[in-house]
């Protein structure tokens, strides 16, 4: 939905009530021995991986706004790519 202008609004608004909604999962993730190992991830992973929610609900946001600031679309544009490249070595 966020690639078409009509529905991007909602697109942005879904995504970011989402991610929201799935930041307790990435607590307990951090919390949880058995679902680390279910998960094969460390738990300095788990923890690292808490921090990178907030930059995609700034981009679900980003996306959502029809007009930002200049420093705003600044801003989201450098968080884009570390995040990308995080979540492209997560497959590895």
């Amino acid at each position: 939905m966020i690639i078409f202008k009509k529905t991007r609004y909602f697109g942005g608004i879904g995504l970011l009530f989402l991610l929201i909604a799935v930041f307790p999962a990435n607590i307990y993730l951090y919390q949880s021995a058995e679902a680390q190992e279910i998960l094969n991830i460390s738990k300095s992973g788990a923890f690292i991986r808490l921090f990178f929610q907030a930059p995609l609900i700034i981009l679900a946001y980003w996306h959502a706004k029809e007009e930002t600031s200049y420093k705003f679309d600044i801003i989201s544009s450098v968080i884009f790519f570390p995040t990308i490249i995080y979540f492209l070595t997560l497959s590895n």
